[in-house]
């Protein structure tokens, strides 16, 4: 979900293959503005970006897995954009929310503050989709010497690759 490829992209690239991976960074995302609730009536939204492909994603997988970087204790403005929008989504291609859900849902936190506080907010969120969720970590990059810093190369760090390997068996598990 970072608009830069950082830890999180490290992250997805061991967990996922490349092919199953969306930037939300490199996506054209607008915000909900000025208009009259079409995603509510039953109408096409008046957007015209790329929040489809995010649909078409998560549509195709039986769990969706979320690569979070923390932003003063929250996820990043791009996660709250997918969020506000995902009417829009439902309204135009199928029949209600229950269609994002009955699905896993697995979380990577990273950052240094108010981790906790992040995981939540990502975890009721997807619950009130209809998500399971089925596993998540927490990665603070202070807690990691060795390997990089908040900004990238974390990586590089045994027990954080360790880590990633148990929550990808995690979600193999799960299927």
């Amino acid at each position: 979900m970072s608009a830069r490829k950082g830890n999180c992209w490290d992250f997805a690239r061991h967990v996922l293959p490349e092919s199953d991976i969306l930037v939300l960074g490199e996506l054209h995302l607008e915000s909900c503005s000025k208009c009259d609730y079409e995603c509510m009536k039953d109408m096409v939204c008046p957007k015209n970006d790329d929040i489809g492909k995010i649909y078409e994603k998560w549509m195709e997988s039986d769990t969706v897995v979320l690569f979070s970087p923390v932003y003063d204790g929250r996820p990043p403005s791009l996660y709250y954009i997918f969020e506000e929008r995902t009417p829009s989504l439902w309204k135009r291609k199928c029949s209600g929310f229950a269609s994002f859900g009955n699905r896993n849902a697995a979380i990577v936190i990273v950052g240094n503050e108010n981790v906790e506080r992040a995981e939540k907010i990502l975890s009721r969120s997807l619950e009130n989709l209809g998500l399971k969720i089925i596993t998540s970590i927490r990665i603070h990059p202070n807690d990691y010497p060795v390997g990089g810093g908040i900004k990238g190369g974390l990586i590089a760090n045994r027990e954080i690759v360790t880590k990633l390997d148990a929550f990808k068996n995690s979600i193999l598990q799960s299927r």
